[in-house]
């Protein structure tokens, strides 16, 4: 971890108790004859911007920011591994619901300070940030960083097959069913409804699915899988998988698979993350060959339905030196031009300037379709031991699909049991 280089001195120490009340009135750092050093560890390239920090460093250019690629999936394990030996990086961007493990740990800073200057100092790009971005950031209610990026899965459709056999775009998970058997029925090798189903695949989109069910386990360590919209999850995926609405190799398949089936015609439905769809829409016009809309709901159950936004915040970790400078690193990728760019490639981001740009929605115009429904987002909650959680998820996935026998509340209440188990390790 990178650490200040300093030069103390009385005159200097006696400069800086002079000039501090009016270097923090204008926003720039503590001591700016000081070199600060930032580490910060990214989940994906795609998530740098492409400044790459350079106007950041013309704006603070006593402060020094390296970057480097710790994926999301590794990132707990190897900050838990660097904090040991005193190593952790400044900023650290994990999934959002793995944030517990890093709390459990004391790894986490209360940046509440922090917060409160930058609504001072910059109360114009605060006020620009969505409230799922703020709360992505917090653990128990404390800010510890900031969910700048972060998107969930809709349901995209063949919209030219919906039209060609004069079927409505489904309200509940009972009208996609029934439209996907039309399809199925009527066209040869085009399935009903493109999932995955390997063990390299983590089971969000069975969560996503839940979660527009009604499910919930914001209140609890695990999803309260035996339920009445697990119990629902369990039939919908033994109905896909019973009456041959899935393709045969669905249980091999990983993202791509599941993508190509979508993009190449041969399957009517699928779940699509929101960073897919500039890809998506590349390859078929948007309106004409495709169309998007939020999952359909539970029948009878409209209003239970909520849209999980997975999120990539950026954490302070509670070895930095430095957390007002920090702090600024997360107004710098938070800005406007920043999280824009990252989010018309990428992923959507919490300022909402960004995304109801015209800039923006002319480079996404899917973007009008999905804003009636923001106001059912909201960030997963964070899971207690999700490595064992969604291996035992994983397991779930594999049996209702190949399971097509044993009563949903059978097998949700089995793997409830397991969940439970795995939460009070």
């Amino acid at each position: 971890m990178a650490r200040t280089k300093r030069l103390y001195g009385a005159t200097l120490c006696l400069v800086l108790m002079l000039l501090g009340p009016a270097v923090f009135a204008t926003g720039t750092t503590e001591a700016s004859d000081e070199v600060v050093e930032l580490m910060v560890w990214f989940g994906r390239q795609n998530f740098i911007p492409a400044d790459e920090f350079e106007s950041f460093h013309e704006k603070y250019p006593n402060i020094r920011v390296t970057t480097d690629v710790i994926r999301l999936e590794a990132a707990v394990a190897d900050t838990l591994r660097a904090a040991r030996s005193g190593q952790a990086a400044d900023i650290v961007q994990p999934f959002n619901y793995d944030s517990r493990p890093l709390a459990d740990a004391d790894l986490l800073l209360d940046i509440s300070d922090q917060m409160v200057r930058w609504q001072e100092e910059d109360p114009a790009g605060y006020s620009r940030i969505a409230g799922w971005g703020f709360t992505m950031g917090e653990v128990s209610g404390v800010p510890v960083g900031i969910g700048i990026h972060g998107g969930s899965r809709y349901l995209v459709y063949r919209a030219d097959l919906l039209e060609k056999h004069g079927l409505s775009v489904p309200q509940t998970w009972d009208d996609l069913l029934a439209a996907a058997r039309v399809i199925v029925n009527a066209e040869d090798g085009v399935y009903g409804f493109s999932l995955f189903g390997s063990r390299g695949s983590n089971p969000s989109t069975e969560l996503q699915i839940f979660f527009s069910m009604g499910g919930v386990w914001e209140d609890h360590s695990v999803p309260q899988i035996d339920s009445p919209a697990g119990h629902y999850l369990i039939e919908f995926y033994q109905t896909l998988a019973r009456d041959g609405l899935l393709h045969p190799e669905t249980m091999a398949w990983g993202s791509g698979e599941q993508r190509a089936a979508f993009i190449d015609g041969n399957a009517a439905f699928m779940m699509m993350g929101e960073n897919i769809m500039p890809t998506l829409a590349e390859s078929m016009e948007y309106g004409g060959g495709w169309d998007v809309t939020v999952p359909p709901y539970r029948p009878g159950a409209q209003d239970q339905r909520r849209v999980p936004v997975i999120g990539f915040p950026m954490f302070v970790i509670s070895q930095t030196d430095h957390p007002y400078e920090a702090s600024l690193v997360l107004r710098y990728l938070a800005e406007m031009e920043n999280s824009m760019e990252v989010a018309s490639r990428y992923q959507p981001t919490s300022n909402t300037a960004a995304m109801t740009s015209p800039e923006f929605l002319e480079l996404q115009p899917w973007r009008t379709a999905l804003a009636p429904f923001e106001d059912e987002l909201f960030p997963y909650p964070a899971m207690a031991n999700p490595e064992e959680s969604f291996e035992i998820l994983k397991d779930l996935r594999g049996e209702m699909m190949t399971n097509l026998d044993e009563s949903p509340q059978a097998i949700a209440a089995r793997y409830q049991e397991r969940l439970d188990a795995a939460a009070a390790e």
